[in-house]
């Protein structure tokens, strides 16, 4: 709980009692669109022994790998990386190769070598690892890479493999060893990419946003339309569309009509007119006759019985027509937006047969707005996501191109996805990872690679102290974004979870000025920020100003100052949670002033997470009273002053008014929250269980 006092005291305290944890475990999978990846090769080294089909060579010295040493030397590094064995190269000045056998990379695109590794000097003495790769038996060995630098914990590589790709390609590790800790290598896995995943469903492409209403195509307010309708390359482009085959077409109907339209006809043709100026009479391919009904409003789509092929460079050109020997009303309208001469149409109570070859025309600069859904050229955006300080897989990953499209990555990072033709932004975004958007050009019928590096959140941790003395704030509310938390002994605090890059820091508490900062936080790690709170300076007052008796004279007065402050008792995180079986029962925290009297007006109480309440959140209020300590042993005794009625709009930390401020004048006092409901339409509370205190007291009434 907290709550604030005027005069001297604002005070925040939270609960210690034991309970019983109890958490659920949940499974889930992850759907990958029915495709994964092909493993060529795959070695973990816990045989104990040199793998079946590897082979090793002694190039200089005379120790060679071994494949049952748990970590490596001196307990470095502690274990391997899976367990219980890794391949390790240990000694004084000595070289070996460990070598793969030949795996077969001919079908795939491109292939990746990834591995976790370790290596250390020691007084000097260097280790490092060397990568090679050949294509063939006989083929010379190319290096791949080198790493030199001191490792000092076990570390992620990933490595494309370079064409040409053939059956017999193969890997060299070579360790060389200068009595340092040693070379450790773990995990080796070699992988090429999925197949093709499914392609790209039609897209529905939209052209033109007005708001006017006309009543083309489908004006059965006649027997007999006709109308013609030009749609630009340009804006077909320009709203997401490139080459390809139209499934359907679609109007934004306004006032609905249910009229039959008999010898309906739709025909399209890709045409290099820019304006309609007459009736287009020649080169049209029919996509759909017989007869339609428009279902309601809204996007109302006409399925085409046979699909039309754009060419992806001329305008588009529709033709609609129909041939009635009655009419209807209401009057049908559809959605539109003024254009140029992009429209031609014509209504008459014409003869038998006539609909489709009247000769009379109109011209509108009002052309309904369209929905186009159509296939879209795509290739494949394949690649791999990964930890941006590790180089660590990130299995679990979304990459996805708006709503068109998604995959996720697999657990070596990698992932594969259709995409259409051009060039767009793509998005990559995992559970504690800062999302990454990344620019890419996609080619029709070819793969087109982008890795996504995701920063991991950073940790910030320091402490918050008086300016003016030097002394530690213990209760102060550190917050950067939507994360916070209180500093507790020695006014330590560690913030989890922060997004890396330019961070806005707050600090504050009651009796202190507010303090808000810009920190450039880099990703990953714990990055150390102390804070420095100066007193808040109130001021005396009320100022008294009053002339004496003889009117010689103004006697001047005024009082103590005096402000809002705050004590904390907890470090205002949750680590457990309790709420009774029944309504009217309590739970209570102990405040001891630090000087009298004290007014409070005020607080807040942790109701704990979403987490803490399965069935959702409680609709039964509870009530928060301040008691003496008058009962036995000190315990709460009875009510005093006013109290309030608190209903949560949402979890965790909650702020209440007394409606009238309550002043005690000395001793111990404690806040009391009386539990309204029965679990589960009940709210608990949180519980802190770092360093205890003896200040919580719960009460069966």
């Amino acid at each position: 709980y907290s709550f604030t006092k005027s005069s001297h005291i604002m005070r925040n305290i939270s609960k210690m009692f034991k309970v019983t944890m109890i958490t659920m475990l949940l499974t889930f999978g992850l759907v990958t669109q029915g495709w994964s990846q092909v493993i060529l090769l795959q070695e973990d080294f816990n045989s104990g022994a040199l793998p079946t089909g590897w082979t090793t060579q002694i190039v200089a010295g005379s120790a060679d790998w071994i494949f049952n040493a748990v970590g490596g030397n001196y307990g470095y590094p502690p274990a391997p990386h899976s367990a219980p064995y890794n391949a390790r190269l240990y000694s004084s000045s000595a070289t070996s190769d460990l070598m793969t056998p030949a795996f077969n990379v001919s079908p795939y695109s491109y292939a990746t070598l990834t591995f976790w590794h370790t290596q250390d000097d020691w007084a000097g003495d260097q280790d490092n690892l060397e990568v090679y790769y050949r294509t063939g038996p006989t083929a010379p060995w190319t290096q791949l890479a080198i790493y030199t630098a001191n490792i000092t914990s076990w570390t992620y590589r990933s490595l494309v493999l370079p064409a040409p790709f053939t059956s017999t390609y193969q890997i060299k590790f070579r360790g060389v060893a200068d009595y340092g800790y040693g070379v450790c290598l773990d995990d080796v896995t070699i992988s090429a990419p999925p197949p093709p995943p499914p392609p790209l469903p039609p897209q529905n492409i939209t052209i033109g946003t007005g708001t006017s209403t006309q009543g083309q195509p489908y004006y059965v307010y006649y027997h007999d339309g006709r109308t013609q309708l030009l749609y630009t390359a340009a804006e077909i482009i320009a709203a997401g569309g490139a080459a390809g085959d139209i499934f359907k077409l679609g109007f934004d109907v306004v006032t609905h009509n249910a009229q039959v339209m008999n010898g309906f006809n739709c025909r399209l043709q890709n045409t290099s007119l820019s304006l309609i100026t007459s009736w287009i009479t020649t080169g049209w391919t029919t996509c759909y006759t017989g007869t339609y009904s428009v279902p309601g409003t809204g996007w109302q789509d006409l399925e085409l019985q046979s699909q039309f092929t754009w060419d992806g460079v001329s305008n588009l050109l529709i033709e609609i027509c129909f041939d009635n020997t009655s009419y209807t009303s209401p009057v049908p309208s559809f959605r539109a937006t003024s254009v140029s001469q992009y429209k031609r149409y014509y209504y008459s109570d014409s003869g038998a047969g006539a609909g489709c070859s009247m000769a009379s025309s109109y011209t509108s600069t009002l052309r309904p707005n369209i929905r186009l859904n159509m296939s879209v050229p795509q290739g494949i955006l394949s690649g791999m996501v990964s930890n941006s300080i590790t180089a660590a897989p990130i299995g679990g990953a979304t990459v996805s191109l708006g709503t068109i499209n998604s995959a996720t990555s697999l657990a070596d990072g990698s992932y594969a996805m259709a995409a259409p033709v051009g060039t767009n932004t793509f998005d990559c975004s995992a559970p504690n990872f800062v999302p990454n958007s990344l620019p890419a050009t996609i080619l029709e019928s070819q793969t087109t690679t982008l890795n996504f590096p995701l920063d991991p959140p950073a940790t910030i941790s320091g402490y918050v102290y008086n300016f003016d003395s030097g002394d530690p704030i213990i209760g102060a509310k550190v917050s950067a974004g939507t994360a916070f938390t209180y500093t507790i002994a020695g006014g330590t605090y560690t913030l989890e979870n922060v997004w890396p890059g330019a961070v806005v820091i707050n600090a504050e508490k009651a009796g202190f000025d507010n303090k808000t900062f810009t920190a450039s936080v880099p990703p990953g790690g714990v990055f150390t920020q102390n804070i420095s709170l100066l007193r808040t300076a109130y001021p005396p007052g009320p100022l008294m100003a009053v002339l004496n008796a003889g009117e010689t004279a103004v006697d001047l007065s005024w009082a103590a100052p005096s402000g809002l402050y705050e004590i904390i008792y907890d470090d205002g995180t949750q680590n457990n949670f309790t709420v009774w079986a029944l309504g009217g029962n309590q739970n209570a925290v102990k405040f001891t002033g630090i000087s009298y009297p004290i007014t409070i007006v005020a607080g807040k109480v942790n109701v704990g997470t979403a987490a803490n309440y399965p069935g959702g959140m409680p609709t039964a209020p509870f009530k928060m009273s301040i008691y003496d300590a008058s009962g036995p042993g000190g315990t709460p005794g009875v009510p005093i002053g006013d109290s309030a009625d608190v209903m949560p709009m949402d979890y965790g930390w909650v702020s209440f008014n007394f409606g009238v401020p309550v002043t005690i004048q000395s001793g111990n006092f404690y806040l009391v929250m009386t539990q309204g409901g029965n679990n589960p339409d009940a709210f608990g509370v949180a519980i802190d269980e770092t360093t205890p205190q003896l200040r919580s007291y719960a009460r069966f009434v």
